[in-house]
């Protein structure tokens, strides 16, 4: 999902929506809730957070700072 209210290029991605893909033999995550905050820089993807999804996002990631690229 686009975030642009944290910056250009800022997505999310809560982890409920793969974890279909992460079963395995023992089981899944049931109720997953945690999220990535990311973005591309290039072909390579920066993860710039991971947080619960009861956390409040706009205390955790500012749209005026910045992300190291390095």
């Amino acid at each position: 999902m686009e975030r642009p209210e944290l910056g250009d290029g800022v997505r999310s991605w809560h982890l409920r929506l793969g974890r279909d893909r992460a079963r395995t033999a023992t089981g899944i995550v049931r109720h997953p809730r945690h999220f990535l905050i990311y973005r591309m820089h290039g072909e390579q993807l920066v993860i710039g957070r991971v947080l619960h999804d009861a956390m409040e996002l706009e205390r955790h990631l500012a749209s005026d700072s910045p992300w190291d690229e390095g």
